[in-house]
């Protein structure tokens, strides 16, 4: 508890695909807001053990897990995200919202 958040019904998990490949590739640190509770774990990186067709499979496992309904994430995607981030260290929400609306302030 407080630690790791919900992936039923996240909207972290079932809106932006793109936003859910980069958790997924580079991990999450610090707070994070999900159905009204905050959690303040950390979610290690895939990039380096998975490859892209199986950060796809694992996303799409996620997005459609107990009621989620989110569409499936092709490996294309996940291709195009592991070639644009020049990323080494994990994700804040902050950070995460900016990649979501370039040239905005999170």
């Amino acid at each position: 508890p407080g630690a790791f958040p919900p992936l039923v019904g996240s909207p972290w998990v079932t809106g932006s695909p793109e936003t859910l490949v980069r958790i997924v590739l580079n991990g999450l640190q610090g707070p994070i807001e999900v159905a009204g509770a905050t959690y303040n774990g950390a979610m290690p990186a895939w990039m380096d053990a998975l490859e892209d067709a199986e950060i796809a499979a694992v996303s799409t496992y996620i997005r459609q897990l107990g009621s989620n309904k989110a569409p499936a994430v092709p490996p294309e995607v996940v291709v195009a995200i592991r070639k644009a981030v020049e990323r080494t260290t994990p994700w804040t929400v902050a950070d995460l919202r900016a990649a979501a609306n370039p040239g905005r302030a999170p």
